[in-house]
């Protein structure tokens, strides 16, 4: 075989990979350049605990911990605000297949911190974000009642309406609302690649009865009462309390044996009663 040089370990290649960005996000976090207006200018001892999450976190990237790694990677984010360390956040999320999450850091570079991106990255991050694109669908909600919890595959949202449209990963998700005096919402949506799917999310008021429908079942002309009140001619039907009811369907010459119907909420009771003549003969 034909001498060549000697190829590199790969460890060795991600080792000098990870120093190369040490050196760059070290530079980026001693830098002076003031943090976005949107946030608090960080303190030095926030400054300071910044950078030993951040490279904790380069450290763990090393060594392809990149969960863990994304997690030091996020308190360094919230302590100095950084879009060196945002950017990271979106490196990992690429790393851990979460494209939805990597898509949104990268736009959130681009909305929060238009200011302080260099060229170099922001051409860097068009093309992450191009690429990704196709790696995830828009999800649109409109919640019918306002001040509703929302959740996505069990993470919350917030509280409805939900602004804004909201790249998700393909594949199937479970969208989930709830609000007090509604019924809760549950539905299966599935998104294919670069799909945009606007979900009408409508919530139901709660149903705290149950159903009861009374008839005499030989026809005839009596009324029906429960617990004691005319509801009207047989045959009847309405909405109850949840619990026990007395019912018996009268007239002045028929009355029917009293019964004690247990009414559950969203249940339906049908009860047929045979009235009997109350006259004798002399």
């Amino acid at each position: 075989p034909a001498v060549g040089r000697p190829r590199m370990p790969v460890r060795w290649l991600l080792w000098i990979f990870a120093i190369a960005i040490a050196t760059t996000t070290r530079m980026a976090i001693a830098q002076t350049t003031p943090a976005p207006t949107a946030f608090p200018a960080p303190s030095a001892q926030e400054l300071s605990e910044a950078k030993k999450h951040f490279d904790i976190g380069l450290k763990l990237y090393g060594e392809h911990a990149c969960l863990e790694a994304r997690v030091e990677f996020e308190a360094a984010y919230k302590l100095a605000h950084r879009y060196s360390a945002l950017k990271n956040i979106a490196q990992c999320d690429r790393e851990l297949k979460q494209f939805a999450s990597a898509y949104e850091a990268y736009q959130q570079i681009l909305d929060v911190h238009a200011a302080q991106i260099s060229t170099a990255d922001r051409t860097t991050v068009n093309r992450a974000l191009e690429e990704l694109s196709i790696l995830v669908g828009t999800l649109t909600l409109n919640v019918s009642e306002s001040d509703a919890d929302v959740q996505l595959d069990g993470k919350p949202l917030g509280k409805s309406p939900v602004v804004g449209a909201k790249k998700i990963g393909l594949g199937s998700h479970t969208v989930h609302a709830t609000k007090t005096g509604f019924e809760p919402y549950e539905k299966e949506i599935a998104i294919s690649s670069e799909q945009v799917l606007v979900l009408d999310v409508h919530l139901e008021r709660e149903v705290t009865t149950g159903h009861l429908a009374v008839r005499e079942q030989n026809g005839r002309d009596v009324h029906v009462f429960v617990d004691g009140a005319d509801r009207g001619p047989s045959p009847w039907e309405g909405d109850l309390d949840p619990g026990d009811h007395v019912v018996v369907v009268k007239s002045g010459t028929f009355s029917s044996e009293s019964r004690t119907i247990k009414i559950v909420r969203k249940e339906q009771v049908d009860l047929p009663l045979d009235a009997t003549s109350m006259l004798g003969r002399l």
